[in-house]
């Protein structure tokens, strides 16, 4: 076991005995690399972020259980996928991270701490390029917070998730902003009541035309959720000449994902059953121009959304089902990771090598996947 302080990393050597790994397929033919990691040698966890770092390598974020309860934790690895540090965060509490970014000069990890039943904390830490710590601040302005995706900008670090109103989750939540600059000092939170009581939550965001574009869940009357684009502008006023718009309407309750296609479209992932995936593409309005629904895919509960180098897309369910698309929103081909699973919408890259890359868990312990450009990785031995 580990010997933790408050929100301090430890770096664990990388251990080969006892990882259920598989050696790294070179093919002559190709530049990609071929990669089914398992990191067995851990405690139990889960990889929830992902992304390609400036160096060519990947980072790593997730959960992973130390001393009885889930922490913070912060991988390292090279170019082919092979594990180069670890860095765990935490206290005496339940601590994940869901998003993950690269800086110019490190790296920043949101999550959330789980206080008690109804009693959560955002979290934010920054760290440096080795992954050491520099800094970790809890946002928010009530007793229950959590956020749920980050956007960087110039010196604005920028958080969007939920809070409970008037200090109590059982009068309702609303949107919120979480600012910190880049030093680390928090700075105003910024609420968006924008459906008066009705329970809503900032679930994604995005940085575009000068705007911060946020996804938000909205409770209905039927006790389901409509999601809503509601646009900010860079003094995180709502911006009203772009009002709250709604999307869809009756979605389930799941962690979407949500891009820019280019300065005028986005793409929003969602679902309605569980058991189809909707995307959606829209104008900087939020009118609607192409909606494509495909069944009989089972999202659990989660979906990560990209574009890809080709300008076409790739999505990624809970059930580690991954679809290729073209630019029309077509498929081009499916494949499903067996007794895989992931509960992130950041779990998906595509790769320099234009294969692709994703995180989650198998057996209860992290998994890091690298395929060929079609989907295509190693079996287990």
């Amino acid at each position: 076991m580990i010997k933790k302080s408050l929100f301090l990393p430890y770096l664990l050597p990388f251990v080969i005995t006892g990882c259920e790994t598989w050696d790294l397929e070179k093919r002559p033919d190709h530049d990609y690399f071929l990669k089914n990691e398992i990191f067995k040698e851990t405690t139990d966890g889960e990889g929830q972020a992902l992304i390609q770092t400036s160096d060519g390598g990947f980072a790593i974020a997730g959960k992973i259980v130390n001393n009885g309860n889930y922490d913070i934790c912060l991988y390292k690895l090279d170019e082919f996928g092979e594990r180069k540090g670890t860095f765990i965060f935490g206290d005496n509490k339940n601590e994940e991270a869901t998003f993950l970014v690269e800086t110019n000069d490190g790296y920043l990890l949101l999550g959330n701490k789980t206080i008690s039943e109804n009693n959560s904390d955002a979290i934010i830490i920054k760290t440096d390029k080795t992954g050491i710590s520099k800094w970790t601040k809890f946002p928010g302005d009530s007793l229950d917070d959590k956020a749920y995706a980050l956007v960087v900008k110039n010196d604005l670090i920028l958080a969007v998730g939920e809070s409970s109103k008037y200090m109590d989750r059982n009068l309702g939540i609303e949107t919120l902003l979480f600012p910190i600059n880049s030093n680390g000092e928090i700075l105003e939170d910024k609420n968006y009541d924008y459906r008066q009581n009705k329970d809503d939550m900032g679930i994604y965001m995005v940085y575009n035309n000068n705007k911060f574009v946020i996804l938000s869940y909205c409770l209905n009357d039927n006790s389901k959720y409509d999601l809503y684009l509601i646009t900010i502008d860079e003094n995180l006023k709502i911006d009203f000449n772009a009002f709250p718009v709604k999307i869809l309407e009756n979605c389930l309750k799941i962690n979407n994902s949500f891009i820019a296609i280019d300065n005028s479209n986005y793409l929003i992932a969602a679902t309605l059953t569980g058991n189809e995936v909707i995307l959606v593409k829209t104008n900087l309005k939020g009118q609607i121009s192409k909606k494509e629904t495909f069944t009989s895919i089972n999202c659990n509960s989660y979906i990560s959304l990209i574009k890809t180098k080709d300008n076409g897309y790739a999505f990624l369910t809970g059930k580690m089902i991954l679809v290729k698309l073209n630019s029309n929103l077509e498929k081009i081909w499916e494949n499903e990771y067996k007794d895989v699973t992931t509960s992130g919408n950041h779990c998906l890259i595509h790769t320099n090598d234009n294969g692709f890359a994703m995180v989650g868990k198998k057996d209860n312990k992290i998994i890091f996947i690298k395929t060929d450009p079609e989907g295509n990785t190693l079996d287990e031995e």
